[in-house]
């Protein structure tokens, strides 16, 4: 089965840890926790199982394990200060996780200048990339608008940025399992 990376921002901690605590397709949940952020608290808090490892850890054979296998590196928000370093940053996690996932899911909004050629700058890769969906631009307005970099209250999850992340997730997950079979 297929093996899908996560690539996206640890401001989306709680959308991101909703998002896959809830997957029950998940076989393996991987979480790149180097800078101990957020998120396996919070997926620990939610009742998610999944294994904590550096990205050099990953265990061999992963695309030949059953079940569909999620990696998640989330990066941290200092990042976001500075438009080529993060551009720098996410490509080589987009290099290094294409060599062990059939598809990596970024999420970020292609409208983020930084991201803008992502897709055509990876065109003909041996993995699919995604990047983040949404409509009538209301989702990019409010990544863009209120997040100051400060992790999110428990109520604060955004219906507009989880169903955004859904819908992305969703639409590669499907392609790699039908990819598969």
């Amino acid at each position: 089965m297929p093996v899908m990376s996560i690539i996206g921002s640890e401001m989306f901690t709680k959308e991101i840890s909703q998002l896959l605590g809830k997957d029950r397709d998940i076989e393996l949940l991987i979480v790149i926790n180097e800078k101990k952020s957020d998120i396996a608290k919070k997926l620990h808090e939610i009742g998610a199982k999944f294994e904590e490892l550096s990205p050099y850890m990953l265990p061999a054979g992963l695309k030949n394990r059953k079940g569909l296998n999620v990696i998640v590196d989330l990066q941290n928000v200092s990042l976001h200060n500075d438009l080529s370093k993060i551009k720098k940053e996410t490509y080589e996690k987009i290099k290094f996780y294409g060599k062990v996932s059939n598809g990596i899911l970024l999420l970020y909004s292609i409208h983020n200048d930084a991201f803008a050629d992502v897709l055509s700058d990876f065109k003909g890769s041996r993995f699919d990339l995604m990047t983040l969906a949404y409509g009538e631009g209301k989702v990019h307005d409010e990544l863009t608008s209120d997040r100051t970099g400060d992790m999110i209250d428990a109520g604060s999850l955004s219906p507009l940025i989880l169903e955004a992340y859904e819908k992305s997730y969703g639409a590669l997950k499907n392609k790699l399992i039908a990819a598969t079979q």
